[in-house]
Protein backbone atom coordinates (compact mmCIF):
# COMPACT_ATOMS: atom_id res chain seq x y z
CA UNK A 1 0.00 0.00 0.00
CA UNK A 2 1.37 3.39 -1.01
CA UNK A 3 1.36 6.18 1.58
CA UNK A 4 -0.31 9.42 0.62
CA UNK A 5 1.83 12.51 0.85
CA UNK A 6 0.17 15.14 2.95
CA UNK A 7 1.15 18.63 2.00
CA UNK A 8 1.32 21.07 4.83
CA UNK A 9 0.31 24.62 4.16
CA UNK A 10 1.75 27.49 6.06
CA UNK A 11 -0.93 29.56 7.69
CA UNK A 12 -0.78 33.28 7.33
CA UNK A 13 -2.48 35.58 9.76
CA UNK A 14 -3.58 39.04 8.80
CA UNK A 15 -3.13 42.04 11.07
CA UNK A 16 -6.16 42.75 13.28
CA UNK A 17 -8.60 45.46 12.42
CA UNK A 18 -11.17 46.30 9.78
CA UNK A 19 -10.36 45.31 6.19
CA UNK A 20 -12.30 47.23 3.53
CA UNK A 21 -12.36 47.26 -0.27
CA UNK A 22 -10.74 50.24 -1.97
CA UNK A 23 -13.80 52.52 -2.35
CA UNK A 24 -14.90 52.01 1.27
CA UNK A 25 -11.30 52.28 2.53
CA UNK A 26 -10.80 55.61 0.75
CA UNK A 27 -13.98 56.94 2.34
CA UNK A 28 -12.93 55.69 5.80
CA UNK A 29 -9.51 57.34 5.36
CA UNK A 30 -11.08 60.61 4.12
CA UNK A 31 -9.20 60.58 0.82
CA UNK A 32 -10.19 59.83 -2.75
CA UNK A 33 -9.81 56.37 -4.27
CA UNK A 34 -7.27 57.80 -6.72
CA UNK A 35 -5.20 59.32 -3.89
CA UNK A 36 -5.22 56.00 -2.01
CA UNK A 37 -4.04 54.09 -5.09
CA UNK A 38 -1.41 56.75 -5.87
CA UNK A 39 -0.04 56.47 -2.33
CA UNK A 40 0.14 52.69 -2.75
CA UNK A 41 1.95 53.15 -6.07
CA UNK A 42 4.41 55.55 -4.39
CA UNK A 43 5.26 52.80 -1.89
CA UNK A 44 3.69 54.45 1.14
CA UNK A 45 1.75 51.27 2.02
CA UNK A 46 3.14 47.74 2.48
CA UNK A 47 1.52 44.67 0.97
CA UNK A 48 0.35 42.23 3.64
CA UNK A 49 0.29 44.89 6.33
CA UNK A 50 -1.63 47.85 4.90
CA UNK A 51 -3.34 46.02 2.03
CA UNK A 52 -3.75 42.61 0.44
CA UNK A 53 -4.64 41.62 -3.10
CA UNK A 54 -7.58 39.20 -3.37
CA UNK A 55 -6.16 37.43 -6.42
CA UNK A 56 -2.96 36.94 -8.34
CA UNK A 57 -3.69 39.43 -11.11
CA UNK A 58 -2.64 43.08 -11.07
CA UNK A 59 -6.31 44.04 -11.48
CA UNK A 60 -7.53 41.89 -8.57
CA UNK A 61 -9.42 43.81 -5.87
CA UNK A 62 -7.56 45.04 -2.81
CA UNK A 63 -8.53 44.96 0.85
CA UNK A 64 -7.13 47.66 3.11
CA UNK A 65 -6.40 47.44 6.84
CA UNK A 66 -7.88 50.70 8.08
CA UNK A 67 -6.14 50.98 11.49
CA UNK A 68 -2.72 50.30 9.93
CA UNK A 69 -3.37 52.76 7.09
CA UNK A 70 -4.42 55.47 9.56
CA UNK A 71 -1.28 54.86 11.57
CA UNK A 72 0.80 55.21 8.39
CA UNK A 73 -1.07 58.35 7.29
CA UNK A 74 -0.15 59.99 10.60
CA UNK A 75 3.50 59.65 9.57
CA UNK A 76 3.07 61.41 6.21
CA UNK A 77 4.73 64.78 5.76
CA UNK A 78 2.23 67.64 5.52
CA UNK A 79 1.87 69.17 2.05
CA UNK A 80 4.15 72.09 1.32
CA UNK A 81 2.52 75.18 -0.10
CA UNK A 82 4.45 77.67 -2.17
CA UNK A 83 3.57 81.27 -1.54
CA UNK A 84 3.36 83.40 -4.60
CA UNK A 85 5.17 86.73 -4.41
CA UNK A 86 2.83 89.59 -3.61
Amino acid sequence: MQKKKILSRERYSLPDGAWLKTPQAAEALNISRVTLLNQKKEGKFLSGYHFIRLGDKETSPLLWNIPNCRERQAQFEPPQFIQEPS
